[in-house]
């Protein structure tokens, strides 16, 4: 019988679905082997959530049912040490997905931190744990499985990608402030996209602005010589291939990686989209868009920050610990 691994995580219109997104890319890895579920609220807000992650073919409990297994991944905001805690009788391993360091005491087993700059956090975790921090553990679906891009000096098609939901509803706006500069604009739709930014974005679609519902996000990466991307999990992403981009915000736990990311050349910040400033974005996105020399510097960056085995250096952890 194979063991039974359990992703406690929630996404949906408000928070976005980049907790589903990127522990599904773990999932993907470890069911070859394991038998893996979701557990997630049954909040109409985190609709969206289970409706992407029951189209892949898991199942999905609810988090008001009692449910055991030999390892539970917990991806999730706003939660204290006791949450953690209370799952010890229903799991024989505990793994935790952080982005923010904000529990004094993380009682894992493995606890995992892929964001640029973490490997200088000191955490305090469960005996005997392991802590997988930076680059060498990011998360990656299989379609980033392959080579970089070669550098393009000469620039026509921009990439928007903010994310599973655009949570401020800002991809439109930015097409048309791009489209202005004559470039081809693609914008990739994700599944918690709400229906009012849908409508908006076939009200701007013309022969210069391009929409794609959905798309394989490898593909459009590939097709594109520049990108303007939240920095969610976009962000390793365009790294591991090496796409050159625009990074913007739409978060608080957003905010260190763009101080952090900027500082090491990775990207070009163009600020904060719920407070959006046109002439900041304008000033970030030529820095990227008409500087050959600059957007090259930030391409061979890019290749250093990550490691596209990421994701198989995180499910070894994981057999460690279980077989």
């Amino acid at each position: 019988m194979k063991k039974k691994i359990a992703v406690r995580a929630d996404g949906g219109t408000k928070n976005g679905l980049g907790h589903i997104m990127r522990t599904m890319a773990l999932a993907e890895e470890l069911k070859k082997d394991f038998d893996v579920f979701y557990i997630c609220s049954n909040k109409n807000e985190f609709d969206a959530g289970r409706k992407t992650i029951l189209e892949k073919g898991y199942s999905v409990y609810s988090d008001t049912e009692y449910k055991t297994g030999n390892l539970l991944i917990i991806d999730m905001y706003g939660i204290d040490e006791n949450y953690i805690t209370m799952y010890r009788k229903q799991f024989d391993k505990i793994m935790y997905i952080d982005d923010l360091h904000e529990l004094k005491y993380y009682d894992c087993d493995i606890l995992l931190n892929r964001n640029i700059g973490s490997e200088d956090i000191k955490y305090n975790i469960r005996k005997g744990g392991q802590i997988l921090l930076g680059g060498k553990y990011c998360i990656l679906r299989k379609e980033f499985y392959r080579s970089c891009k070669t550098f393009n000096e000469s620039v026509k098609e921009v990439l928007i990608t903010l994310g599973g939901s655009d949570v401020t509803n800002s991809s439109a706006e930015l097409a048309k402030v791009i489209s202005n500069f004559g470039f081809n604009v693609s914008i990739a739709i994700g599944a918690g996209f709400s229906y009012e930014n849908k409508k908006r974005l076939e009200d701007i679609k013309s022969d210069k602005i391009k929409l794609y519902y959905e798309p394989v996000m490898a593909d459009m990466y590939e097709k594109c010589d520049i990108a303007v991307s939240a920095l969610g999990g976009s962000l390793f992403e365009l790294c591991a291939l090496g796409v050159p981009f625009v990074g913007v915000t739409a978060a608080d736990n957003q905010m260190e990686t763009a101080y952090i990311g900027e500082k090491k050349g990775l990207f070009k910040y163009g600020g904060d989209l719920r407070n959006y400033n046109k002439t900041d974005f304008i000033k970030a996105f030529n820095f990227i868009a008409y500087n050959v020399e600059e957007r090259k510097k930030v391409y061979d960056s890019q290749r250093k920050a990550v490691d596209i085995n990421g994701t198989k250096n995180i499910v070894n952890c994981i057999y460690a610990i279980l077989i």
